[in-house]
């Protein structure tokens, strides 16, 4: 999607909505989704090599990712990591994302990080990692009612409800996609949203969450947040292992000893050869054939998605 503007700030011409309020879009997104949410306080309380994870629809310019990472590094404690989970049928282009990004010198850093990664996008599901492991995305481009039942059941600990205005963007605010938001919940788990429709807020609750109002910001009275508490399970902890072995130091072994690592676990590699890569891993001229194809079958999404991050990460 091509960015268009109107007083200075990010609008789209398409859905003919900004994307954050002219007031500011940084304490906008900190009040409603970081506030709404009580991500500070959730972030500090998680316990060592614990993961939280965010769900949202509407990626748009970021700046919710952006400001979910920099909240969980002020608050969570060492040796946790955060899951940010978003979908975006329309992606900004580079140059536009780093115009609207330049609106917020304090997030700098950590949009630079984005922009690096970015330009590696492609259709479907991407996955990149920040901050050396600890904060990883997950963004698929494409349609909300395709990306979101592949969520795990269960998976996500707090929603961004994000779209463009329900009155602009429906799709973005169906039925469907509240059931599988709802589906993606456990039972203690949180959205919000800086929409107050009636009809936003009864499809909530038909979904199984307790839905109430709360202070908007800056000229928007009320926003909604709310709680998931009937027909789900609870969350399961995921359990991390303090220590793995891996065997075998070629290619896989070695990258998959580098994942666990950036997770925080201790890893013991084991070869038997006296350096490593010394099988077929060691081949001093590899190829790497991907192949792509004008198809939309699993085969070529994996594929697409495979080489979108073997690029990110060579890139790192």
């Amino acid at each position: 999607m091509t960015l268009a503007w109107q007083n200075g700030q990010p609008y789209s011409a398409h859905f003919g909505d900004v994307y954050f309020s002219a007031d500011s879009g940084l304490h906008e997104k900190r009040h409603v989704f970081l506030q709404g949410n009580h991500l500070a306080e959730r972030f500090a309380a998680l316990a060592p090599s614990e993961s939280f994870a965010v769900g949202e629809t509407g990626f748009g310019t970021g700046l919710n990712f952006l400001c979910a990472w920099q909240c969980f590094e002020h608050c969570a404690p060492a040796a946790t990591s955060l899951d940010f989970f978003s979908v975006e049928a329309f992606p900004l282009n580079e140059n536009d994302l780093r115009a609207a990004l330049a609106l917020w010198p304090e997030l700098q850093p950590s949009a630079e990080a984005l922009l690096q990664a970015w330009r590696r996008r492609v259709p479907g599901w991407n996955r990149w990692t920040f901050a050396h492991g600890k904060i990883r995305l997950t963004l698929a481009l494409c349609d909300v009612n395709l990306a979101l039942p592949q969520l795990p059941q269960g998976c996500i600990d707090a929603w961004f409800l994000d779209g463009f205005s329900p009155a602009k963007n429906p799709a973005m605010w169906s039925e469907a996609v509240f059931n599988a938001v709802a589906q993606a919940s456990h039972r203690t788990t949180t959205c919000a949203t800086y929409s107050s429709a009636g009809w936003v807020r009864r499809g909530l609750q038909q979904a199984g969450f307790n839905v109430e109002k709360a202070t908007g910001f800056g000229h928007k009275r009320e926003m909604l947040r709310g709680i998931r508490v009937t027909s789900a399970p609870p969350k399961i902890p995921q359990q991390q292992p303090p220590d793995v072995i891996v065997i075998g130091g070629g290619l896989a072994g070695c990258a998959s000893a580098y994942a666990l690592a950036q997770r925080g676990i201790a890893v013991t590699l084991l070869e038997v050869s006296p350096q490593l890569a010394a099988g077929a891993s060691g081949n001093p001229r590899g190829i790497l054939h991907a192949r792509f194809g004008a198809g939309n079958d699993p085969l070529h999404r994996f594929v697409l998605a495979a080489y979108g991050y073997t690029l990110a990460w060579l890139d790192q």
